[in-house]
């Protein structure tokens, strides 16, 4: 576990979850279960909320007619309602939970006592800040710097809606915004970031304190941070299924990804490509699943009792020919041929679709040919031709007699029970090298 004792800071309209004023109970709820799992990896866990789901000092102040004085106080008393609210839920769940207020309110809550404080957090229990620092003019950012130096905490967490760090811009507005993956204190002042206030980030490089900010409502977050979980290397592998653009209904960071890219990359290699390069910026290197296990990949020349005859031969070499043209223009990997006639080529649809598409259009007499190759730019790290049992299935349904596929560029997924079931059905399949260089 990456840190012992952290402080947990949550704003206020973290509690809002649909609603337009007060608490909701299922991001509170969500909140404490999120609590609980890094409680179970033995971690102590503070917590200062803010109180701007219920009432905001500065800003609700002035609307009223009230000082700024009078208005932190409403404010505090706000944060206190946020804390029960919380600590309910903490022990609804069997997490031990005490709340701590700045403010003497004897019937509500334990007074602030920092020595109590790093004892309930010794024995497991989850201590709840409330009502700031108990004086006005400092927000519960500054509340949170302050507890977090008072307890010793080894690093104070802001969790925020839907931003997963600090970005030189709102990345909800802005879909240039830049990540900041390692900045400096006097970075998140000078550079006018929106993380905390100033007071509060000064307490929290005078206490050496790291701050992490986090996207809490990606599930698991918290409990990824306590565990130091880094993805390094990602292995894309499975199908890829293509929605219809019309029904994609994108969150933000889809929405800037593709206003990024733009329409210059809406063929599949195009997209793939950008994801990649979106996803490489977040310094995670992806890796091809022939790089972790290469017995996967196609082995070159025959590999089932069943051989092509000449017109299979025949067809083999035809469908390479239009495969090739297919993967240069980024149409498809795959066309069936049938005694020298292109039943059809794959398109947006994919394999499954096609080998259905073409089954209406057989001639009599031997049955087609799946040709299916890697295009010419296709990054083998993602999206590389596949067989398998389905595959062998459907055109064995269909009444089609073989696969050609591209030899140490495609891959086949359990290869023994697939060539098995061909050879069953009395089908040929073929590792191919294309005679155009790729």
């Amino acid at each position: 576990m990456k840190y012992k004792r952290i402080l947990l800071k949550i704003s206020g309209e973290a509690l809002l979850g649909e609603q337009q004023f007060g608490i909701d109970q299922t991001p509170v709820k969500m909140i404490a279960n999120e609590i609980k799992k890094v409680t179970q990896m033995g971690a102590e866990v503070a917590v200062v909320v803010g109180g701007g789901n219920i009432f905001r000092g500065m800003k609700n102040s002035a609307k009223l007619g009230m000082d700024q004085a009078s208005g932190d106080y409403v404010g505090m008393l706000a944060t206190v309602m946020n804390a029960i609210a919380l600590q309910s839920a903490l022990n609804q769940i069997d997490v031990p939970c005490r709340v701590q207020s700045a403010i003497t309110m004897n019937q509500i809550a334990e007074p602030y006592i920092r020595h109590r404080a790093i004892r309930h957090l010794e024995k497991g229990r989850v201590v709840i800040f409330a009502a700031g620092t108990g004086n006005p003019f400092f927000t519960t950012d500054t509340a949170a710097a302050l507890r977090a130096s008072e307890i010793d905490a080894e690093a104070m967490l802001m969790a925020k809606n839907g931003v997963d760090g600090v970005y030189d811009d709102d990345p909800r507005t802005n879909p240039d915004a830049k990540k900041l993956d390692n900045i400096h204190y006097s970075d998140i002042i000078f550079k006018g970031l929106k993380v905390m206030d100033a007071s509060a980030c000064t307490l929290c490089e005078q206490n050496n304190i790291p701050i992490i900010v986090f996207d809490f409502n990606a599930k698991g977050s918290l409990k990824k941070i306590m565990a130091d979980e880094k993805i390094e290397e990602l292995v894309m592998i499975g199908t890829i299924h293509r929605p219809s653009f019309a029904d994609l209904v994108p969150d933000l960071r889809t929405a800037a990804f593709f206003a990024k890219i733009g329409m210059k990359s809406l063929g599949d290699d195009g997209i793939l490509r950008a994801l990649i390069k979106e996803i490489e910026a977040e310094n995670i290197r992806v890796v091809g699943i022939h790089e972790v296990i290469p017995d996967l990949l196609v082995k070159n020349g025959l590999l089932t009792k069943q051989k092509p005859d000449k017109q299979a031969q025949y067809d083999i070499k035809r469908g390479v020919e239009v495969a090739l043209t297919l993967g240069r223009l980024d149409v498809g990997q795959s066309v069936i041929v049938q005694q020298g006639l292109v039943l059809g080529v794959e398109g947006i649809e994919g394999t499954d679709k096609l080998i259905e598409r073409c089954a209406a259009y057989q001639r009599n007499g031997p049955g087609g040919i799946l040709v299916k190759l890697r295009k010419p730019q296709q990054d083998m790290r993602i999206d590389l031709p596949t067989i398998g049992l389905k595959t062998v299935e459907q055109l064995h349904y269909c009444g089609f007699c073989g696969i050609a596929v591209h030899a140490g560029n495609a891959l086949i997924v359990n290869e023994a029970e697939v060539i098995k079931l061909a050879n069953k059905y009395g089908m040929f399949i073929k590792g191919i090298n294309p005679t155009e260089d790729d």
